[in-house]
Protein backbone atom coordinates (compact mmCIF):
# COMPACT_ATOMS: atom_id res chain seq x y z
CA UNK A 1 0.00 0.00 0.00
CA UNK A 2 1.32 3.38 -1.01
CA UNK A 3 0.05 6.58 0.50
CA UNK A 4 1.26 10.14 0.36
CA UNK A 5 1.79 11.02 4.01
CA UNK A 6 4.28 13.82 3.31
CA UNK A 7 3.03 15.77 0.30
CA UNK A 8 5.61 16.85 -2.27
CA UNK A 9 6.02 20.62 -2.63
CA UNK A 10 5.68 21.19 -6.37
CA UNK A 11 4.42 23.86 -8.72
CA UNK A 12 4.06 22.86 -12.38
CA UNK A 13 4.00 25.53 -15.09
CA UNK A 14 3.07 24.87 -18.71
CA UNK A 15 4.69 27.60 -20.80
CA UNK A 16 3.50 28.37 -24.33
CA UNK A 17 5.70 30.53 -26.56
CA UNK A 18 4.50 32.02 -29.87
CA UNK A 19 7.11 32.45 -32.61
CA UNK A 20 7.19 36.06 -33.88
CA UNK A 21 9.75 35.53 -36.65
CA UNK A 22 9.39 33.98 -40.09
CA UNK A 23 11.44 30.92 -39.12
CA UNK A 24 12.82 29.44 -35.91
CA UNK A 25 14.88 26.27 -35.69
CA UNK A 26 14.80 24.56 -32.28
CA UNK A 27 17.83 22.89 -30.79
CA UNK A 28 17.78 19.11 -30.43
CA UNK A 29 18.47 19.73 -26.71
CA UNK A 30 15.87 22.46 -26.17
CA UNK A 31 15.49 21.83 -22.42
CA UNK A 32 19.23 22.27 -21.88
CA UNK A 33 19.30 25.38 -24.07
CA UNK A 34 16.36 26.91 -22.17
CA UNK A 35 18.17 26.13 -18.89
CA UNK A 36 21.40 27.74 -20.08
CA UNK A 37 19.80 30.84 -21.59
CA UNK A 38 17.41 31.59 -18.73
CA UNK A 39 20.03 30.77 -16.11
CA UNK A 40 22.47 33.23 -17.68
CA UNK A 41 19.84 35.97 -17.98
CA UNK A 42 18.75 35.41 -14.36
CA UNK A 43 22.39 35.69 -13.19
CA UNK A 44 22.72 39.02 -15.03
CA UNK A 45 19.43 40.46 -13.73
CA UNK A 46 19.65 39.70 -10.01
CA UNK A 47 21.40 41.95 -7.48
CA UNK A 48 24.91 40.74 -6.68
CA UNK A 49 24.02 39.21 -3.31
CA UNK A 50 21.18 37.15 -4.80
CA UNK A 51 22.95 36.35 -8.06
CA UNK A 52 25.88 34.42 -6.57
CA UNK A 53 24.32 30.94 -6.90
CA UNK A 54 23.21 31.71 -10.48
CA UNK A 55 26.66 33.12 -11.34
CA UNK A 56 28.21 29.86 -10.11
CA UNK A 57 25.81 27.98 -12.40
CA UNK A 58 26.90 30.13 -15.38
CA UNK A 59 30.58 29.74 -14.48
CA UNK A 60 30.14 25.96 -14.44
CA UNK A 61 28.55 26.12 -17.90
CA UNK A 62 31.33 28.27 -19.27
CA UNK A 63 33.88 25.88 -17.80
CA UNK A 64 32.39 23.04 -19.88
CA UNK A 65 33.13 24.75 -23.21
CA UNK A 66 35.74 23.12 -25.38
CA UNK A 67 37.75 24.71 -28.20
CA UNK A 68 35.66 22.76 -30.74
CA UNK A 69 32.40 24.11 -29.30
CA UNK A 70 33.76 27.65 -29.22
CA UNK A 71 34.86 27.43 -32.87
CA UNK A 72 31.55 25.98 -34.03
CA UNK A 73 29.58 28.70 -32.16
CA UNK A 74 27.07 26.06 -31.07
CA UNK A 75 25.43 26.39 -27.66
CA UNK A 76 27.20 24.82 -24.70
CA UNK A 77 25.00 22.00 -23.48
CA UNK A 78 25.69 20.80 -19.96
CA UNK A 79 24.13 18.46 -17.47
CA UNK A 80 24.61 21.12 -14.76
CA UNK A 81 21.28 21.65 -12.99
CA UNK A 82 19.83 25.01 -12.06
CA UNK A 83 20.79 26.16 -8.55
CA UNK A 84 17.16 25.77 -7.50
CA UNK A 85 15.19 22.53 -7.33
CA UNK A 86 13.62 22.41 -10.78
CA UNK A 87 13.03 20.42 -13.94
CA UNK A 88 12.67 21.89 -17.43
CA UNK A 89 10.99 19.68 -20.00
CA UNK A 90 10.47 20.69 -23.63
CA UNK A 91 7.57 18.85 -25.24
CA UNK A 92 8.67 16.84 -28.26
CA UNK A 93 7.65 18.22 -31.62
CA UNK A 94 8.96 19.52 -34.88
CA UNK A 95 12.24 21.36 -35.25
CA UNK A 96 11.19 24.20 -37.58
CA UNK A 97 8.50 26.69 -36.57
CA UNK A 98 7.04 29.57 -38.56
CA UNK A 99 5.48 32.82 -37.49
CA UNK A 100 2.59 32.37 -35.05
CA UNK A 101 3.34 28.73 -34.25
CA UNK A 102 3.42 27.60 -30.63
CA UNK A 103 6.19 25.93 -28.64
CA UNK A 104 5.31 24.11 -25.39
CA UNK A 105 7.54 23.34 -22.42
CA UNK A 106 7.10 22.68 -18.73
CA UNK A 107 8.86 24.04 -15.67
CA UNK A 108 8.52 22.22 -12.37
CA UNK A 109 9.68 23.89 -9.14
CA UNK A 110 10.22 21.51 -6.19
CA UNK A 111 10.73 21.68 -2.43
CA UNK A 112 11.67 25.09 -1.07
CA UNK A 113 11.95 26.35 -4.66
CA UNK A 114 8.20 25.77 -5.22
CA UNK A 115 7.47 29.45 -4.80
CA UNK A 116 5.12 31.27 -7.19
CA UNK A 117 6.50 34.64 -6.06
CA UNK A 118 10.01 33.59 -7.14
CA UNK A 119 8.62 32.49 -10.51
CA UNK A 120 6.94 35.90 -10.99
CA UNK A 121 9.88 38.00 -9.78
CA UNK A 122 12.86 36.09 -11.20
CA UNK A 123 12.03 33.48 -13.82
CA UNK A 124 9.21 35.20 -15.74
CA UNK A 125 11.14 38.48 -16.33
CA UNK A 126 14.12 36.45 -17.60
CA UNK A 127 11.82 34.55 -19.97
CA UNK A 128 10.38 37.84 -21.23
CA UNK A 129 13.88 39.19 -21.83
CA UNK A 130 14.85 36.03 -23.71
CA UNK A 131 11.94 36.69 -26.08
CA UNK A 132 13.21 40.08 -27.24
CA UNK A 133 16.96 39.91 -26.55
CA UNK A 134 19.34 41.28 -29.17
CA UNK A 135 22.44 40.02 -27.37
CA UNK A 136 24.65 38.37 -30.02
CA UNK A 137 25.38 35.18 -28.08
CA UNK A 138 21.64 34.36 -27.96
CA UNK A 139 20.31 36.13 -31.04
CA UNK A 140 21.73 34.04 -33.89
CA UNK A 141 19.96 33.46 -37.22
CA UNK A 142 16.83 31.30 -36.88
CA UNK A 143 17.37 30.65 -33.17
CA UNK A 144 14.50 30.90 -30.70
CA UNK A 145 16.02 33.63 -28.52
CA UNK A 146 14.81 37.09 -29.47
CA UNK A 147 12.06 35.65 -31.68
CA UNK A 148 9.10 34.76 -29.46
CA UNK A 149 6.36 36.20 -27.28
CA UNK A 150 4.96 34.54 -24.18
CA UNK A 151 1.56 33.45 -25.44
CA UNK A 152 0.29 31.68 -22.30
CA UNK A 153 1.39 30.20 -19.00
CA UNK A 154 -0.70 27.73 -17.04
CA UNK A 155 -0.23 26.29 -13.55
CA UNK A 156 -1.33 22.77 -12.59
CA UNK A 157 -4.32 22.52 -10.28
CA UNK A 158 -5.13 18.86 -9.83
CA UNK A 159 -5.66 17.38 -13.28
CA UNK A 160 -6.43 20.80 -14.82
CA UNK A 161 -4.30 23.69 -16.05
CA UNK A 162 -5.27 27.14 -14.74
CA UNK A 163 -4.16 30.16 -16.80
CA UNK A 164 -1.94 32.83 -15.26
CA UNK A 165 -0.91 34.38 -18.59
CA UNK A 166 -3.40 34.56 -21.48
CA UNK A 167 -2.56 36.19 -24.83
CA UNK A 168 0.53 37.69 -23.22
CA UNK A 169 -1.39 39.31 -20.33
CA UNK A 170 -0.41 38.34 -16.77
CA UNK A 171 -3.17 37.74 -14.22
CA UNK A 172 -1.86 38.34 -10.70
CA UNK A 173 -5.03 37.11 -8.97
CA UNK A 174 -4.17 33.36 -8.93
CA UNK A 175 -2.01 32.36 -5.96
CA UNK A 176 -0.75 28.87 -6.77
CA UNK A 177 0.34 26.78 -3.80
CA UNK A 178 2.90 24.00 -3.69
CA UNK A 179 0.20 21.40 -2.97
CA UNK A 180 -2.56 22.32 -5.41
CA UNK A 181 -1.05 20.11 -8.13
CA UNK A 182 -2.35 17.02 -6.32
CA UNK A 183 -5.85 18.24 -5.44
CA UNK A 184 -8.39 15.67 -6.59
CA UNK A 185 -5.78 12.97 -7.19
CA UNK A 186 -6.27 9.71 -5.27
CA UNK A 187 -3.10 9.32 -3.22
CA UNK A 188 -3.97 5.99 -1.62
CA UNK A 189 -3.67 3.19 -4.18
CA UNK A 190 -5.20 0.62 -1.82
CA UNK A 191 -8.39 2.68 -1.62
CA UNK A 192 -8.52 2.79 -5.44
CA UNK A 193 -8.40 -1.01 -5.69
CA UNK A 194 -11.39 -1.54 -3.40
Amino acid sequence: MWSLTNPINLIRYLIVLRVNSSLVRLSSCLSAEISQTLGTIIAQRLPTSDARIWQNFVATLEGTATDREAKSKSPIISETPWPIESVLFAYPGKTLHGSGELIFWELKLFGDSADHGYFLEVILPALEEAGYTLEPRWNRPNRLWGRFDIHAIYVAHGSQWEPIVVDGKLDLRPRPTSHQWMEGWACDLAAQQM
